[in-house]
């Protein structure tokens, strides 16, 4: 059974002024058992960005992004980045906390994720 992994996650300031943008780069393992790679299975993968609220976790801005296909092998890392407004990061009451989930969903349905450490800035 496939399992995603090892999630990193690390957010840079492209611009500073108003309208700034950030980038969102992350990193991820997928790791299959060989029944998967035998069959040549493919995984639809997508991130989500989250923001760790005071009172609950919710997911920022649009709800996927950097949809991608990976095919399957028993372990594969992958390193990703996507641009978005730095505004949208912004939880509005103090340090914003963000992590990206990373969904894998097999050709045949199946659906795995993995969850970075929390990046904490202002943004």
């Amino acid at each position: 059974m496939a399992a995603v992994i090892d999630v990193d996650l690390e957010i840079d300031r492209i611009s500073r002024s108003v309208g700034s943008v950030c980038s969102i780069n992350y990193t991820y393992t997928l790791v299959c058992d060989e029944m998967e790679v035998r069959n040549g299975l493919s995984f639809t993968v997508s991130c989500e960005v989250w923001g760790k609220g005071v009172f609950v976790a919710r997911v920022l801005a649009d709800s996927v992004y950097d949809t991608h296909t990976v095919p399957a092998s028993l372990r594969s890392m992958h390193a990703r980045s996507f641009i978005v407004p730095c505004a949208e990061l912004d939880e509005e009451f103090g340090k914003d906390e963000i992590y990206v989930q990373v969904h894998a969903t097999s050709s045949l349905g199946a659906t795995f994720f993995g969850v970075s450490d929390l990046v904490q800035d202002h943004f």
